[in-house]
């Protein structure tokens, strides 16, 4: 009989602690920033702030008191790591006024990056004579955006210092 009753109990506490187990889920894990995030500025006149979700780009030229103007705006960033000091960073248009040239709202841009430091990097927007001015989806962005595509021209590079 008290086999019976320790069956039952011990059957009972592993229903409850299974339940309690598999009933709650995990906190998601929360995205770690990458290098390339933050507000970099060069001495010609750009700014490219980049965060996990937005990358806008800004430019100084022809104010006269040196106040940067939103160029370009996108959203749902991807940024891709080639290594530490080196990637690339893809944004969807996300503003009919701030867009690139020949682009529409939901076409997908990139910019690479390269000689990463703390307080340094080269960026490189994508550029290719008769290349694409945007692409219509992230995938297509990834595959048509290289360097081995011609893309990003490293000489003309933009220095910038983190802000």
């Amino acid at each position: 009989m008290k086999n019976l009753k320790f069956s039952r109990l011990f059957a009972a506490v592993m229903f409850v602690a299974v339940l309690g187990l598999t009933g709650c889920k995990p906190e998601p894990e929360e995205a770690t920033p990458k290098a390339i995030e933050g507000t970099w500025v060069s001495e010609y006149g750009e700014k490219y702030v980049i965060s996990g979700t937005d990358y806008d780009n800004y430019s100084n030229y022809g104010s006269a008191d040196g106040s940067f103007n939103l160029y370009y705006s996108t959203n749902n960033v991807a940024i891709v790591e080639i290594d530490n000091a080196s990637g690339y960073v893809y944004g969807q248009f996300d503003d009919e006024n701030h867009i690139g040239y020949d682009a529409t709202v939901g076409q997908w841009y990139a910019l690479y990056y390269f000689d990463l430091t703390d307080t340094s990097v080269k960026l490189v927007q994508a550029y290719k004579t008769d290349g694409k001015a945007a692409c219509d989806s992230l995938d297509e962005a990834k595959d048509e955006y290289t360097i081995d595509n011609g893309y990003f021209p490293q000489a003309s590079a933009s220095v910038c210092v983190k802000k």
